[in-house]
This record gives C-alpha cells, sequence and structure tokens, in this order.
C-alpha cells in the first residue's frame, strides 16, 4: 500500500512575528462628544455667558454686565464636562479649529483686559504660561562679546595661541 501524502508535513511550524494592530473595536472607540461644531459652539458661548452677570448701574441706572467667573481653559473644559485633553485633541481636527481658537481668542482678551486693573498679577501668570509664543517675561542681556573674542579662546583652549603679557 502506497503512502498517503500529508500536506502538513511541508509546513514550516516556526512562528512569524507579526505586529499586532492597535485599534480598537468599534464598540469600545469613543464617540465625539459634539457630533459638529455648531453644537461645540453652541456650547461654548453658554460657558461665556455663564461666566458674566447682568448689573444695574448705580450712577446710570442702565444694566451693565460685570464677570462673576474668569473665562479660562480649565473652567471651559469643566463645563463641557471634557478635560484639556480633549479641548486640545478638538482643535486639530479640522472642523473644530475655528470654534476652538476662537473660544481661546476670547479667553486670551478677558485676560489682556484684565492686565490694566488693579488685579493684574493672575491675569499676566495665565498669559506668560498659556499663550508663551505671544507672552513672554524673559530679559535678554547682551554682555557685548564679539566673535572675534570668542575665537580668540577658542584658540587659547586648543593651545594655538599664546597669551601675550606685557612686562613692565
Amino acid at each position: 500500500m502506497a503512502e498517503e501524502y500529508d500536506p502538513l508535513e511541508d509546513v514550516c511550524l516556526t512562528p512569524l512575528k507579526v505586529k499586532p494592530v492597535k485599534t480598537k473595536p468599534l464598540l469600545l472607540r469613543k464617540q465625539l462628544k459634539f457630533r459638529n461644531a455648531k453644537d461645540l459652539e453652541e456650547r461654548i458661548n453658554q460657558y461665556f455667558d455663564s461666566c458674566l452677570t447682568s448689573k444695574i448701574d448705580m450712577e446710570t441706572g442702565l444694566p451693565k454686565l460685570v464677570v462673576v467667573n474668569p473665562p479660562t481653559l480649565s473652567g471651559l473644559a469643566l463645563f463641557l464636562n471634557v478635560n484639556r485633553a480633549t479641548i486640545w485633541n478638538y482643535s486639530k481636527r479640522e472642523e473644530y479649529v475655528n470654534v476652538i481658537n476662537w473660544a481661546k481668542e476670547r479667553i486670551h482678551s478677558f485676560n489682556e483686559g484684565a492686565l490694566y486693573t488693579q488685579h493684574f498679577q493672575g491675569a499676566k501668570f495665565v498669559l506668560t504660561n498659556t499663550f508663551p509664543d505671544q507672552w513672554a517675561d524673559k530679559r535678554t542681556i547682551d554682555h557685548g562679546i564679539s566673535d572675534k573674542t570668542v575665537e580668540y579662546v577658542d584658540r587659547l583652549r586648543r593651545g594655538k595661541e599664546r597669551v601675550r603679557c606685557q612686562v613692565q
């Protein structure tokens, strides 16, 4: 009787090195909290409205808006029931970038305006730490060292130049 051919004998049994794909199942992926930019814009407007209240000015008798809570990115995140990283992630999406940037500019504008009040140190802190590319608290000092001086010191370190001393 002839031996039967077993196809498994020809198969290489060494495991292949395959990297697993890092995708979550569709049901476990997080849904966007805001389906479109208009929904997000409405909620952001509600937040800014909640920061203000209307009071009657005693001198003029006219209503005027008074800041109850200063608008901040953290306050916006709490109001939207998300964290600051989520706001940052939304700002990377093309659909939401204008809305998020507009909200940041409103907060920036409030803090700039607060610089002209008696209690400006907090606003200064927020501006220098939240918007470092536009507001920096740094000083530049020119020590008067020229490029020739730096080259001379480099040559001294390498031993290619001798110190010339004048003896009197």
